[in-house]
């Protein structure tokens, strides 16, 4: 049986080629944390919410923090991670990166810091037009027309910053014996984080304060639920994300005059489904995403999203992941290979698509 107090390390890189979710995004406050992180659950069309078992909970379920140190391919125990992930168009306009740093503690808590940074460097200003001088006046005098040399540079940059709490607790045996089954008792894990966003623009600054909760029930044998064997687990997830409101400033206007956008409250519900088919995991998963604002005035990204995902395991090593999000397609491969008995390598791909491009994922996780 191995030491769960023994020190393990996990370390994950994730290139992006061409993130086209990043090239369409509107212009909104928070607009950047749409966008998403991990190629397994990008793969999984980010139907996440009830799996949540890696390093990248700080954004899909807090809760699912609390798993750190589970690894059901090696049977391991992980109890550090660090994600890096990095994505960039393919003019060089615009980025965006991921980082988090992940530990189980020897109790049942876990904790976690992450960063996520999208930005635009170098956008040029150019003069305003001369109001003396006339369209006609530009037309037939060269020296009045514009040179289109930039005036300066300004940059775009957009950044969340996130420290997640985690915990786990399991119905003791004996209490769950009590119920007359011998199935696995339920885990229920619990986290929160608490998220800073700050946004800066040229001169002008926003930053706004939340607190997210997330929920995680694991039923690992539904023989305790329906009375039958065989019919593998369930989890449960419930991720609330509270309201921001970013306030803009700007250092040469009165704070009084400071404009404010709203982030409004979103409910995330998943649902995990895994058994053994043909000898082989299967793990069905859904989630629903949805604004707890009551206003009909709401854009788009607030309404009702449905995700779904599928993920099947060919072999100890391989895994393929089809998922849908907001009713495009997405797909997946994951590989996992030993290099010695303290080094695991697992490569995840994923692809989603987009009005205008399709996005490509690839991900490279050190374990050891």
């Amino acid at each position: 049986m191995p030491n769960i107090y023994q020190r393990s390390y996990s370390l994950g890189i994730t290139l992006i080629v061409l993130p086209a979710a990043f090239l369409s995004a509107e212009n909104y406050a928070g607009d950047f944390l749409e966008l998403g992180v991990g190629s397994r659950a990008l793969g999984l069309g980010g139907a996440y919410v009830a799996v949540a078992d890696d390093i990248t909970a700080t954004y899909w379920n807090p809760a699912g923090l609390a798993q750190l140190a589970k690894d059901g391919l090696t049977n391991k125990e992980l109890r550090t991670q660090i994600a890096v992930q990095h994505a960039t168009r393919r003019s060089g306009l615009g980025h965006f990166n991921y980082l988090a740093v992940g530990r189980k503690l020897k109790s049942p808590v876990a904790l976690a810091f992450s960063w996520i940074h999208a930005g635009i460097d170098e956008i040029p200003v150019f003069p305003s037009f001369d109001p003396n001088i006339t369209p006609g006046d530009r037309r037939y005098t060269e020296k009045y027309r514009p040179t289109f040399t930039p005036a300066g540079f300004i940059s775009d940059s957009q950044n969340a910053y996130t420290f997640t709490l985690a915990s786990s607790y399991r119905i003791p045996p004996e209490w769950w014996d009590l119920f007359g089954t011998t199935s696995f008792p339920p885990q229920l894990l619990m986290g929160l984080n608490l998220k800073r966003i700050a946004h800066l623009l040229a001169d002008d600054k926003a930053s706004g304060y939340g607190l997210d909760l997330g929920l995680l029930v694991h039923l690992p044998d539904l023989n305790a639920v329906i009375g039958a064997t065989g019919f593998g687990g369930l989890s449960l997830g419930v991720y609330w994300q509270s309201q921001i409101a970013v306030s803009w400033k700007n250092r040469d206007i009165p704070i009084s005059s400071s404009h404010q956008e709203v982030i409004p409250h979103q409910v995330r519900l998943g649902l995990a489904y895994l058994n053994q088919v043909w000898e082989r995991q299967l793990l069905l998963l859904w989630t629903v995403i949805q604004s707890a604002s009551i206003s009909r005035n709401l854009p788009s990204r607030y309404r009702r999203q449905d995700r779904l995902g599928v993920e099947y395991q060919l072999s100890q090593r391989l895994a393929l992941r089809i998922g849908c999000q907001n009713r495009r397609p997405t797909c997946g491969v994951g590989l996992q290979t030993t290099r010695s008995d303290a080094l695991v390598l697992k490569i995840d791909y994923g692809l989603t698509s987009n009005d205008i491009v399709n996005t490509h994922f690839v991900s490279l996780i050190m374990l050891f």
